[in-house]
């Protein structure tokens, strides 16, 4: 439970009807405007920090894109602690590959929505067919629950556009793990049918907060060893592509079995981010991207600048505080909400507690702010 001044917020746990609760990390309470902020304070343009110091890890990713395009499908984790660096990383990894003419699929893991990372690749695979003129070279159909499945997504119907639905799929007969076997067989179909034009790289942001569904799709696209198509016994069944993970180390998911038997497997490659040594702490102070956010800050203030570095390093609570502040009104006042209402709640009874109209790019920012995390429950 949440008690006012003892506010716990890595998490939000979703009940049957959708309602939301804080739980993790005691931090300051948010209720009642603990963080003195005027409401009509407009969130500040978010800036994109460089990428310095890293070429390391980039050529890492290189030369394992470079191995997955030659040998078959790989996978690089990308570990490290939270505000390291890892999201930067892949930004500057994704702009080089498509500066190349390469394809980058990509998606993150939303505690909550099952699959819901390879909704957004399927999604990404299949327009960039379309674009290159390139029919899909499979049946469709098993496809019908990519947009955000439940655990029981195999009891839908298929509900792709321009596709009938097969006899079989509404077999009361067909089980489970024929329809689940049928959805993950058919979109490492369509992962082939993409590196057969061009060798892709599919990212998969938060891979430490991915569903029980999503490391199992995962796994079945890289296990070279459970089926046929292991590498150098049947090349046409060999998917060159790339798969990179990011995951925070200071999860506590990263110390399950499904983290586990991913870093285990023959093709993973685990690349560690640490702190940026002196090298790399010069070049992220000199890129010119550093100095403007520097001169904005400061005014070119010699004095303004060493109180701006002998300021304290950025604590959980801070990271917090900073978040909200940079949140709309609307999406504030929803978080604010739930923080005073000490006990699961859905939106609309957040939005009704609020007191004002919340529409639904608040109601989407509330969800995405990286303070809550989501749990189905039956």
């Amino acid at each position: 439970m949440i008690f006012p001044g003892d506010l716990r917020l890595d998490g939000v746990r979703a009940e049957p009807y959708a309602s939301v609760a804080l739980i993790g990390v005691p931090l300051p309470s948010i209720a009642g405007a603990a963080f003195p902020m005027p409401p009509s304070t407009p969130p500040r343009p978010p800036s994109v920090p460089p990428c310095v110091g890293r070429e390391k890890e980039l050529e890492a990713l290189r030369s394992l894109y470079l191995e997955a395009q030659e040998k078959g499908e790989r996978l690089a984790l990308l570990e490290g602690l939270t505000g390291v660096g890892k999201a930067r990383i892949l930004r500057e990894f994704r702009s080089r590959i498509r500066l190349e003419g390469g394809v980058v699929l990509e998606g993150s893991c939303i505690p909550g929505r099952a699959f819901g990372p390879f909704s957004d690749i399927v999604e990404a695979a299949l327009r960039f067919l379309e674009e290159v003129g390139h029919a899909p070279s499979f049946e469709l159909e098993a496809l019908a629950c990519v947009d955000g499945c439940h655990r029981f997504w195999w009891q839908h119907t298929s509900t792709v556009p321009g596709t009938v639905p097969s006899p079989s799929l509404d077999d009361a007969e067909t089980s489970a793990l024929e329809r689940r076997l049928r959805l993950f067989d058919t979109i490492r179909s369509l992962l082939q049918q993409v590196a057969e034009i061009r060798p892709p790289v599919v990212m998969i942001h938060d891979l430490d907060r991915a569903d029980r569904g999503t490391l199992t799709l995962l796994q079945f696209l890289l296990d070279e060893g459970s089926g046929p198509w292991t590498e150098n016994v049947a090349p046409e069944r060999t998917l060159r592509a790339l798969f990179v993970g990011s995951v925070r180390t200071d999860s506590r998911a990263v110390a399950g079995e499904s983290i586990g038997s991913l870093r285990r497997l023959e093709g993973t490659r685990r690349i560690e981010v640490g702190h940026l040594d002196e090298e790399g702490v010069r070049a992220y102070l000199t890129a010119p991207d550093t100095i403007a956010r520097i001169f904005e800050r400061t005014g070119g203030m010699p004095e303004a600048i060493d109180l701006l570095l002998e300021g304290d390093p950025l604590t959980p609570e801070a990271r917090v505080k900073r978040i909200v502040e940079d949140m709309s009104t609307k999406a504030r006042s929803l978080l604010e909400a739930l923080a005073a209402l000490d006990a699961p709640a859905d939106l609309d009874l957040l939005a009704t507690i609020t007191g004002a109209p919340v529409d639904a790019a608040a109601r989407a920012e509330f969800k995405d702010c990286e303070l809550l995390t989501t749990h189905i429950t039956e």
